[in-house]
């Protein structure tokens, strides 16, 4: 197959906008899967919907892989590449890539090719407001945006490893277990809309259920939705500890209390902040 028949054979089976780009001595094809955040309900704990949207571009780049192997491309899914490094584009002050029409909600799919294709761009690059704009900087409640971007102070950096934070981030945390949103939140390069999180979604990360789920190790619903990667128990129960006890859930005064003789640091650095917090709760008598 020539190469505009194989370029026309990716632009018609890939229903998102994408780009096809150099890669070393062959190409590389990304696909961008936007996303809209979910609204944040009482009772259930937080997940930004960016891991949802980013499961669903690394399982779709598989299936695409397969696809374009059927129409006798050479490819591999989900290279082991730097796709923001390889795209390029508009950047944030958050480091974040933005596509017009898109802002920066979307996550990134990626195809690596076994030959060269002509580049192609079918998402147009965004002309970014962010000289003299701080909205973001102003934002952020951990100082990480600046001068330059401070990757190790951004909340989603910190929580994978809660136990290296304080109190001030875990506060910080509200009620999120997984993600961040705050810095496009407030960027005017994107949508305000939100939307409900879908039933199940909303049934998983209910309190109770996952808590249920965590105590029996029955991970496979996030993993379903949010991705393997972040199915980890112990950093899941941490998150959760913070997460209740930013809700002042004197339910879960308990689960900390079991959870402070825990065998992880990091589950137990979080028990104990939870059972400062929900202890004193418990001592002002409030329901």
């Amino acid at each position: 197959m020539e190469s505009s028949r194989k370029l026309e054979a990716i632009r018609a089976l890939i229903p998102y906008s994408c780009e096809i780009v150099p890669a070393g001595c062959a190409s590389a094809v990304f696909f961008y899967v936007p996303y809209v955040p979910f609204k944040s309900e009482p009772g259930v704990a937080r997940v930004d919907s960016f891991y949802a949207a980013s499961n669903l571009a690394y399982n779709l780049a598989g299936r695409y892989a397969e696809k374009l192997r059927e129409f006798g491309i050479a490819c591999s899914p989900n290279p082991e590449i730097d796709y923001k490094a390889a795209i390029g584009g508009s950047v944030g002050k958050n480091t974040l890539l933005y596509r017009k029409g898109l802002g920066s909600r979307f996550a990134i799919g990626a195809i690596l090719l076994g030959e060269e294709l002509p580049p192609f761009n079918g998402a147009q690059y965004a002309e970014m407001p962010c000289e003299g704009c701080d909205l973001c900087a102003r934002a952020c409640p951990l100082g990480a945006i600046g001068e330059r971007f401070d990757r190790g102070r951004c909340m989603r950096q910190y929580m994978l490893r809660p136990e290296q934070a304080g109190e001030e981030v875990w506060a910080a945390f509200e009620d999120r277990i997984l993600g961040c949103d705050i810095c496009q939140r407030v960027c005017p390069m994107n949508s305000e809309e939100e939307q409900p999180m879908p039933q199940e979604v909303r049934q998983l990360l209910d309190y109770g259920n996952f808590v249920r789920s965590l105590k029996e190790g029955n991970l496979g619903g996030f993993a379903k939705y949010f991705g393997k990667n972040y199915a980890r128990k112990n950093s899941l129960l941490a998150m959760f500890l913070i997460c209740a006890a930013n809700a002042e859930d004197k339910r879960f005064f308990e689960l900390a209390r079991q959870c402070a003789r825990s065998d992880s640091f990091r589950v137990r650095a979080a028990a104990a902040y939870a059972l400062k917090k929900l202890r004193r709760r418990r001592e002002d008598g409030v329901t």
